[in-house]
């Protein structure tokens, strides 16, 4: 028997690193242009929105690298393949 391999998830990943940096950059950017740059309130809601955003993309990452979204796309195929008749 193979043994199994180790999955790489979304922490050993360069790449998604700075993806995750990029997206935090532009996320406070956006809201600094919106709000303004002279209020440093405006920099402390721009950043926490950015890492609540990063948060939410690197915990829907590790789920779906630790394969949650299998069982609902295996349901979906069921249900529809056992009611392909009634649809069509």
């Amino acid at each position: 028997m193979e043994p199994r391999r180790k999955r790489i998830i979304f922490f050993h990943s360069p790449k998604k690193y700075l993806t995750a940096a990029i997206i935090l950059i532009g996320v406070v950017l956006t809201f600094l242009i919106f709000y303004g740059f002279d209020v440093f309130k405006n920099y402390i809601d721009g950043f926490f929105v950015g890492g609540a955003i990063n948060v939410a993309i690197v915990l829907l990452s590790l789920v779906a690298d630790l394969g949650a979204f299998d069982m609902l796309s295996y349901g979906f195929a069921r249900f529809h393949g056992a009611n392909r008749d009634k649809f069509t």
